[in-house]
């Protein structure tokens, strides 16, 4: 839940905490990214599509996801199209009140 908080930092996680919470994510992002083929292809729902697109232009403007997203790019995880689709996509707010309550 601290990694949705807009006051959290990456620093503010220990190296495994980032680890669980990036491993997380990604296995999140592939399958997204899965997604965003579909829909390049016709089989997914465009609603349904900028729907996520914007949930994850969303998450990767908060502080950790935002540090995180830099090592994942560096490491060339998803493909350049995916990471287009998501940097340029309209950001949703990504609350970490909506997740099941305080994050403090």
């Amino acid at each position: 839940m601290r990694a949705y908080d807009p006051k959290e930092t990456w620093e503010g996680f220990s190296p495994v905490e980032r680890m669980r919470i990036g491993v997380g994510t990604r296995a999140l992002l592939q399958e997204l990214e899965g997604q965003y083929f579909l829909f390049k292809y016709g089989e997914l729902d465009e609603e349904l599509w900028e729907a996520r697109r914007s949930w994850a232009a969303g998450l990767i403007q908060l502080p950790f996801f935002l540090a995180w997203w830099k090592v994942e790019k560096a490491h060339k995880v998803y493909t350049d199209q995916f990471v287009m689709q998501i940097e340029t996509g309209e950001a949703v707010n990504v609350d970490s009140t909506v997740l099941g309550g305080d994050v403090s």
